[in-house]
């Protein structure tokens, strides 16, 4: 099995070395690619799902299959199952196993066909392995934003990986990033929930959990502002700004990135009249250069295709491709047929000088490919297969209420470490004092707002969660719960997309508000002063206030 690639391996002399560094994986990928014929090159761009080669009984069709390896595809998706397959087999779903006898089949022809370089297997895992059967599910994402708990959601997200990977399958079409905006959007209880600083730490928490094993890459969806949609109608067109863009919708896909993400997806709207899928501002200023994002980015499924049929700014599929590779820095098309192949293929006949361009995407998803592992062992996850939960009942974990506050806190004894900040790189510790002042042990989330009450950049926010921590406390007991704010907590992004990513904040007050539910009044001079509200203020010097008015 796989013999094709380890003849390779030694005429090549491309060994991986274990802890190969960044640079070892370009040089790997470059050496690689420098090989390939165009066909090999356009076919790591494409993506085509499993369904294109299956049997009525969900069965592999074996002739169907390596007609597409022929084609050099370097990805395959989806799932198989459909009712009328359901009727024949009545199976709704595959065990690890089940996958990992198909995935295994999948890369033999592949490989046989396309020199030894193996595909990459793709699948949505977003609440756990939710498409490989008798495997851990988990609520949906917006639960897990409402435990306020990185590290439970890490080891959702080991455990994920870890089902995911026993079914042979490396690629996960997760997390999903968005920013809840409007809770209309059929699509909100996919998110972290509504809040850019919650949803930006548990992005980062879960796209480490996910690859932690470095046999499985997540895949950062949707970049970005999907959910901004005005009506809550899925696709609907965005305007934003680029203050909104880059401060609210933006640093959950950054700090993930930044955290090694290897992959994104791109979205099905247009923002600001462009389509996401065409626009040079988005998927090339703003990802490729801006962030430096050299990861793969990969489309949304059809989106293509639907620059001609639903966003309709190309006049046929092939034009579609030429804008997507002429205009963004899309590498992989996941769609159901071989019109992007052929779009590309086309490309390239009419203007060779494109290959440069497609090669640098070929060595983006084979840098992937090495960095998971796959050209060592294509098939991954072998030991994970018994670890995969079963079905069979259980004695229930937990008594009810546990876990839960049936109980009452409060706060006192808010302290700031200065109330001037001359320095941006100065810092600012606080410290409030929780008391479980009820009868039973609970559990509380101590959350720190902050709030600019004027801002000449753009109008300022009511406040903004820059700090969390999860305690538990028994009854009658008290804690001090410290947190620190730096620069990066009291500043902004200035909105300049193409310029790089600038943190400035003006010379002025900051308040300090514990608790969600605090009101510090920060407009009324004569307000009594709330306990839980504190004051800075920042008198660095780099930005005096009105800095930024136009």
């Amino acid at each position: 099995m796989f013999k094709t690639w380890l003849s390779v391996l030694c005429c090549t002399a491309l060994g991986l070395a274990v802890g190969a560094t960044t640079s070892d994986f370009d040089a790997q990928a470059e050496a690689i690619v420098a090989n390939f014929t165009t066909q090999q090159v356009l076919g790591q761009m494409a993506q085509i799902p499993i369904y294109m080669f299956m049997n009525a009984d969900n069965t592999l069709n074996e002739t169907l299959l390596r007609d597409y390896a022929k084609l050099k595809i370097g990805s395959y998706n989806l799932i198989p199952f459909n009712d009328a397959a359901n009727d024949i087999t009545g199976e709704y779903g595959w065990t690890a196993p089940e996958w990992r006898q198909v995935i295994t089949r999948i890369q033999e022809i592949v490989m046989e066909e396309n020199d030894g370089v193996p595909m990459i297997y793709a699948l949505d895992s977003v609440r756990g392995a939710n498409h490989v059967m008798n495997t851990t599910m988990f609520g949906a994402q917006i639960n897990a934003g409402a435990s306020f708990n990185p590290d439970l959601v890490y080891e959702q997200a080991l455990i994920t990986a870890q089902d995911t990977r026993a079914a042979g399958i490396s690629w996960i079409m997760g997390p999903v990033l968005e920013i809840s905006h409007n809770p209309l959007w059929p699509r909100t209880f996919e998110t972290f929930g509504e809040d850019p600083y919650l949803v930006t730490v548990m992005a980062e928490t879960v796209t480490r959990g996910l690859q932690s094993n470095n046999q499985t890459a997540a895949c950062l969806k949707h970049f970005v502002a999907y959910s901004r949609m005005p009506t809550g109608h899925d696709q609907d067109g965005v305007t934003i700004s680029d203050y909104d863009l880059l401060n609210y919708f933006l640093p959950p896909f950054k700090r993930s990135m930044e955290a090694g993400a290897l992959s994104t997806m791109e979205n099905y709207i247009s923002v600001n009249g462009v389509p996401t899928i065409a626009s040079h501002r988005i998927l090339q200023v703003l990802l490729r250069e801006d962030i430096g994002f050299d990861g793969v980015t990969l489309s949304d499924f059809g989106e293509i295709s639907m620059m001609n049929t639903f966003h309709r700014v190309a006049r046929d599929s092939n034009e579609a491709v030429r804008f997507s590779y002429t205009h963004t820095g899309i590498d992989v098309a996941m769609g159901s047929d071989t019109a992007y192949l052929n779009g590309t293929t086309l490309l390239v006949e009419e203007s060779p000088e494109f290959l440069d361009r497609m090669k640098e995407t070929a060595k983006r998803v084979i840098k992937m490919k090495l960095k998971l592992g796959l050209f060592d062992n294509p098939v991954p996850g072998a030991d994970d297969v018994a670890k995969c939960a079963d079905s069979e009942d259980c004695k229930m974990q937990w008594d009810f209420g546990t876990g839960l506050s049936y109980t009452e806190f409060t706060y006192s004894d808010l302290a700031l470490s200065k109330t001037n900040v001359t320095s941006s790189s100065d810092t600012v510790d606080v410290s409030v004092v929780v008391t479980n002042s009820g009868s039973m042990a609970g559990k509380e989330t101590v959350m720190l707002f902050l709030i600019q009450p004027y801002r000449s950049i753009s109008v300022p926010e009511v406040k903004q969660l820059k700090k969390f921590s999860k305690i538990s406390l028994e009854a009658g007991v008290s804690q001090t719960v410290n947190f620190t704010l730096t620069a990066d907590d009291w500043s902004v992004y200035q909105p300049q997309i193409g310029e790089g990513f600038k943190l400035v904040a003006e010379d002025t007050d900051y308040v300090v508000a514990i608790k969600p539910e605090t009101d510090c009044d920060v407009y009324n001079e004569t307000a009594v002063a709330n306990p839980l509200c504190a004051t800075f203020t920042l008198q660095t010097g780099d930005y005096p206030y009105g800095s930024f008015l136009e």
